[in-house]
């Protein structure tokens, strides 16, 4: 919206009846999503916990390599591993790093790949054990 615009504020009264019967359905339709929404949430949560609980059983008893067998497919977990963002501040500090290393003739000879190469190289790496689940598609006719 722009300066120009002039924003116009309706009354029920002052609508078509039409438009007035789709507000209100709108509203309710919007009520029902944000209902749903934080039901969605409260599993959600409820998922989370319980499958923190399952994967620290699963590590404290080194049981990382297994499948559960489920009726409509199976959960299988595996190790995934993230590296930290190249963030500005990750930048500063691992620039301010490298440089501070560096003589003043070895600075002179760095190239973009080098500083880059370092970079990489100093991110932090964390592994995490999720748990997914496989559902089997049913067989077509």
């Amino acid at each position: 919206m722009n300066a120009d615009d002039e924003v116009i504020f309706l009354t029920f009264d002052a609508m078509n009846p039409e438009i007035i019967s789709s507000v209100q359905r709108w509203v309710a339709l919007d009520n029902k999503v944000e209902v749903k929404k934080a039901k969605l949430k409260e599993y959600t949560d409820e998922r989370k916990e319980l499958e923190e609980s399952i994967i620290r059983y699963i590590e404290e008893n080194g049981k990382t390599n297994i499948q559960i067998n489920t009726s409509d497919g199976f959960i299988d977990f595996h190790e995934s591993k993230t590296q930290q963002s190249m963030t500005i501040k990750y930048i500063k500090e691992t620039l301010t790093e490298f440089f501070s290393n560096l003589s003043t003739r070895d600075r002179a000879s760095m190239n973009a790949d080098t500083i880059m190469e370092f970079m990489l190289e100093h991110r932090e790496t964390k592994t995490k054990m999720t748990m997914r689940r496989h559902i089997k598609r049913a067989a077509s006719d």
